[in-house]
């Protein structure tokens, strides 16, 4: 009986033994960007565009923001989406998708070139 016991005892120091070993240790090998804050992430919206209005007709963010936009026209249709200064995106089937920095301070209009209605961007 004991040497049973010496045998599982000499059983479960190997086992542990090679638990504890360092092999594949990945303490201080990440590697990557740090993101500090949700500051870094882009700011998302959707635009939809139906019975000639804008919802959102009004979008505000940071100076110094990147901002993803997605714009959505309900007649499908395929136009230019501008917002001055910053972007001119070509509509297809009624969607896009587009990314910018909004690096300038102040109020802009956005909009399809061959539509009256338009919305805002603010930036502060």
């Amino acid at each position: 009986m004991n040497g049973k016991i010496i045998f599982v005892l000499i059983a479960a120091t190997i086992v542990l033994a090679g638990c504890s070993a360092k092999h594949g240790s990945y303490a201080g090998s990440i590697t990557g960007n740090i993101v500090a804050s949700d500051e870094s992430l882009p700011k998302k919206f959707t635009i939809l565009y139906a019975d000639g209005r804008y919802s959102p007709d009004e979008i505000s963010v940071n100076q110094g923001a990147v901002v993803m936009i997605d714009f959505i026209d309900k007649s499908n249709s395929t136009s230019l989406f501008i917002i001055d200064g910053y972007a001119e995106e070509n509509v297809v089937n009624g969607k896009t998708r587009f990314f910018f920095s909004a690096d300038n301070e102040g109020v802009f209009e956005y909009g399809l070139r061959d539509r009256q209605s338009k919305g805002k961007l603010r930036i502060s």
